[in-house]
């Protein structure tokens, strides 16, 4: 009777040391699929942060621009009227110089408030630098996660889960880290008279 049960014992052990192994075997693999899945996922998200920051960008910048060259052309026209006003003194004519006076300053007063396209234009600068600056962290974060996907992929232990699962490795490229030319910056005409 003992050996009878002795060899129950065995094979119960046998059997448990089956099931672990299989067990463990199903849970790395399970685990390596969901590792590879987790940074294919980062991948993505950060080319997604890159491609927000390129619209915001458009966006953003193009209004900057925008409102910098209207108050340009505000204060250029301001110009033109006392240059004229100052023309009129010369040629005597003093009713079309009070004129162009009168509408310069009256200009002037009304939007003196707003009459700030130097400090728009620096605006502009500091908005085109930060978003250098903010698009250069992303796609440096981009490529680090680009590299850790194939870093998860190339494991051996884990190449061989994924085998197992059917996974299929997504080719990502990475993009480059600075911008050089700033060929992404929005085309703006500085020269156009609204």
């Amino acid at each position: 009777m003992k050996s009878r049960k002795s060899i129950f014992v065995f094979e119960g052990c046998v059997l448990g040391i089956i099931v672990a192994i299989i067990a463990v075997i199903f849970g790395a693999r399970i685990s390596a699929e969901k590792h590879a899945i987790d940074a294919e996922l980062r991948v993505k998200k950060y080319y997604e942060d890159i491609k927000a920051i390129e619209k915001s960008k458009v966006d953003s910048l193009q209004l900057l621009a925008d409102s910098a060259m209207a108050h340009t052309n505000f204060e250029s026209n301001v110009y033109a009227n006392i240059a004229n006003a100052r023309k009129d003194i010369e040629d005597g004519d003093f009713d079309e110089a009070h004129t162009n006076v009168n509408t310069a300053l009256s200009a002037i007063v009304e939007a003196y408030p707003t009459i700030q396209s130097t400090e728009l234009y620096k605006d502009y600068n500091k908005a085109v630098m930060t978003w250098e600056k903010d698009l250069e962290a992303s796609r440096k974060a981009y490529n680090d996660s680009i590299r850790d996907y194939n870093k998860t992929l190339r494991d051996p232990i884990r190449k061989i889960f994924l085998n197992m699962t059917g996974y299929e490795k997504v080719d990502f490229k990475e993009l480059s880290e600075t911008l050089g030319d700033n060929s992404d910056l929005p085309n703006i005409n500085w020269n156009k008279q609204g």
